[in-house]
């Protein structure tokens, strides 16, 4: 999960940097590296997801999911309407400094992250099962 993180990051920065009259041609030169960013930025989500399913009890999960979804995609919607209009009135190095802010709190987060235990891992949850006699 860190890796997507650091690699959404980097793409922030990259992409944020190529401003100007020449901002394409830079992108346009570095292609490869946006290709390796936007490649590890995609791997964010399917780990996130992965870890929910990992620590939330199966009965909320289809709720845990609906907020993650909910979260994610309005993130989607507002950050580059609010990064556009940060950029145009403050220009490209305070979008920069935004995202580096945002960068390390995930980092912070991402350093809290635990893996669940093992036997709550490993034990499946089945609601329907019939009760065990005895």
């Amino acid at each position: 999960m860190g890796l997507g993180l650091a690699c959404f990051g980097g793409l922030a920065i990259l992409l944020a940097m190529a401003t100007g009259p020449d901002g394409t041609a830079q992108l346009a030169s570095q292609w490869p590296l946006i290709a390796v960013l936007a490649a590890g930025a995609g791997t964010f989500p399917p780990a996130a997801l992965a870890y929910l399913g990992d620590i939330v009890e199966r009965a909320v999960s289809g709720t845990t999911f609906g907020i993650y979804s909910i979260i994610f995609g309005t993130g989607l919607i507002i950050g580059p309407i609010l990064g556009g209009a940060l950029t145009d009135a403050m220009g490209s190095l305070a979008f920069a400094v935004i995202a580096l802010t945002f960068i390390g709190i995930s980092a912070t987060g991402v350093l809290f992250i635990r893996e669940p235990a093992a036997g709550r891992a490993a034990a499946p949850s089945d609601a329907s099962a019939p009760p065990e006699n005895g």
